[in-house]
């Protein structure tokens, strides 16, 4: 549900937008890598992952200073100037559930997009 509304209200409403989406699927709820739909994010400023074992999450997890170990459905934004080295940098934003945070999330991209 995220994952579409990303689709909808992110990538296809700002096309020109200056973006990179790094859409990390993991085995949560009992997911598998079948059930992933392929053809979800066909943009080419998204780049999708598989993550069976969540280390995403859990480096997410540490940044961001979660109680759970592991976190998903949840977006992370990094701004222009985020240097990505043996660590993650510090989001500039970040929250999950991605549905319950729809009205954050649209508006700290256009923020970042045209700072």
């Amino acid at each position: 549900m995220g994952a579409s509304w990303v689709r909808n209200n992110i990538l296809e409403k700002h096309p020109d937008a200056p973006i990179s989406v790094y859409a990390v699927w993991v085995s949560q709820l009992g997911g598998n890598r079948g059930a992933v739909d392929s053809g979800l994010f066909d943009d080419e400023r998204v780049s999708s992952y598989w993550d069976p074992a969540g280390v995403v999450g859990n480096a997410i997890a540490d940044d961001v200073g979660a109680m759970e170990s592991i976190i998903y459905d949840v977006y992370a934004l990094y701004g222009p100037d985020a240097q990505w080295a043996d660590d993650a940098p510090e989001p500039a934003d970040w929250g999950e559930p991605v549905i319950a945070a729809t009205d954050r999330l649209a508006e700290r991209v256009l923020e970042l997009t045209q700072a």
